[in-house]
């Protein structure tokens, strides 16, 4: 199951006594659960994991984890990769003068 940025997280949530969230109450995060989606979709080293709960059938516990390997790999290859770009481009460009 993928959560749909904050609405996904907040859905199901309803005021009973057995369940101590409100939307309320994790409102405030909705810039962070939008961040963190967005860049689980373009990096390995962002996941969101929802646990739903097997009585309810609500997700009530939600993880994020940060693979600091994975993203220092990441970040290193974009920044060859920019790197190759760039000096195309400069080779073009000294071809065209």
């Amino acid at each position: 199951m993928k959560v749909p940025g904050i609405a996904g997280l907040t859905s199901g949530f309803r005021s009973s006594s057995r369940n101590r969230s409100t939307p309320e109450s994790i409102k405030k995060y909705e810039p962070f659960f939008k961040m963190v989606q967005q860049d689980a979709l373009h990096s390995k080293g962002v996941k969101v994991n929802q646990y739903e709960n097997p009585i309810s059938g609500v997700v009530d516990i939600v993880t994020f984890s940060f693979d600091l390997r994975i993203l220092q790999t990441e970040t290193a290859e974009n920044r060859m990769l920019k790197m190759r770009q760039m000096q195309q481009q400069q080779n073009i460009n000294n071809e065209v003068i």
